[in-house]
């Protein structure tokens, strides 16, 4: 049930991300930790499993433009919380249980590659689609 969608996939502090960013959302919702696993004298497997579930999220941003792409970078900023960490405060949907989810996110380096170059006068730079990987803390 989608009841409580509120019409984003992903907000950054308190700033949207446009939904017309994004080609793709993946998600890896509420992965259990295993912190140590073994099997007992009749071959059982034991597992001791952290209570605390992580998320990664994978979002697959279009091509932008230029203009786009410090878009999308001032939107993301508003959720830092650490520029040396790359910890990002963010609120996503939750494709498991179908509401909201709001934690720190880790955002590893994120390669970007310019497809062309307008030939007016603006020289406007335009960016290939890229996967923005996001790991909970």
């Amino acid at each position: 049930m989608q009841a409580d969608y509120k019409g984003y996939l992903v907000m950054f502090g308190n700033t949207q991300l446009p939904n017309s960013f994004l080609t793709r959302y993946r998600s890896t919702p509420d992965q259990r930790i295993e912190k140590k696993a073994w099997r007992d004298n009749n071959e059982s497997l034991q597992r001791v499993t952290s209570p605390n579930f992580k998320t990664t999220l994978n979002l697959e941003l279009r091509p932008l433009s230029q203009r786009e792409k410090d878009l999308f970078n001032s939107i993301k900023a508003n959720g830092l919380q650490d520029a040396t960490q790359k910890k990002y405060r963010v609120t996503y949907w939750n494709l498991d249980t179908c509401v909201y989810g709001t934690g720190s996110f880790y955002i590893p380096d994120t390669e970007f590659a310019i497809d062309h170059i307008a030939d007016n006068d603006t020289g406007e730079m335009y960016y290939e689609k890229v996967t923005i990987e996001m790991i909970q803390y």
